[in-house]
């Protein structure tokens, strides 16, 4: 067995422990994207390997499609991330300017950090996958810096959940970005530096296996909306019977103590 077929194996058992933790924690309904993320992970895993199998020279091309739609994928996730936000912190309004903002000032800045070069001697579906590894690592990596300054600035609290899966995802962009980089300057793309590549699926293997501790044994499932008494003044002292199904409401009771 391979050092590749390995990772593969240990991946694909991780992916699935996660995912099943996320189903029987009921993630879906809270994070709908992020469990979709993890089962679209965990087949493209599979149909991965099955390609690596039996069309081996079709790996390159399965490879490329995979990387640009898991980058997208990705980025969904951070939106619902910073979706969820806004409703835990009871902001009506995202700011979209200020996002695009800083979303181009963040891209432009990783793209002139971090340039790349690709060796003319690679053919073309080679070149193309050099390109897409940088490119969807500034991406998902420009996405990640663009929630975090877009939450500071904001002030917005973060919960245990949103902060987990956002700093997984950032950590694993920021690892495929720092592998293109080196391969461009520092290592070649021959067959002795192929070691390097390793970084990412290990750093992966880590947030997954970090994303199934938490899941399993210190998330403690969503937390109740909480009111305080005077907007239940505000409302009349009443709540609408579908609000009240799906939240529980916690007024606090000032005590006081007969002397």
């Amino acid at each position: 067995m391979t050092a590749d077929v390995a990772v593969q194996v240990v991946g694909g058992i991780a992916e699935t422990a996660l995912l099943v933790t996320l189903a029987c924690k009921r993630v879906a309904r809270t994070h709908p994207v992020f469990f979709c993320y993890q089962a679209f992970c965990m087949l493209e895993g599979f149909a991965g390997s099955a390609v690596q199998t039996w069309c081996p020279r079709q790996s390159l091309h399965f490879w490329i499609v995979d990387a640009i739609t898991d980058t997208l994928f990705a980025c969904f996730v951070l939106a619902e991330v910073g979706r969820n936000l806004l409703r835990r912190n009871r902001k009506s309004s995202a700011g979209w300017p200020l996002v695009l903002l800083l979303g181009l000032l963040t891209g432009l800045l990783l793209h002139a950090l971090s340039p790349w070069s690709v060796p003319s001697r690679f053919p073309f579906v080679r070149q193309l996958s050099v390109d897409t590894l940088h490119i969807t690592a500034v991406f998902l990596f420009t996405a990640f810096l663009t929630l975090v300054l877009w939450s500071s600035l904001r002030r917005l609290h973060w919960p245990d959940r949103e902060l987990r899966i956002a700093s997984g995802l950032g950590l694993t962009a920021f690892v495929c970005l720092v592998v293109a980089i080196l391969h461009s300057y520092a290592f070649s793309w021959s067959p002795s530096d192929h070691w390097i590549d390793f970084l990412v699926p290990l750093c992966y293997l880590g947030v997954v296996l970090y994303w199934t501790s938490y899941f399993a044994f210190e998330d403690g499932g969503k937390a109740p909306v909480e009111l305080c008494g005077e907007e239940l003044v505000r409302a009349g002292g009443r709540a609408d019977p579908k609000r009240t199904r799906r939240m529980k409401f916690i007024v606090p009771v000032r005590r006081t103590e007969s002397r």
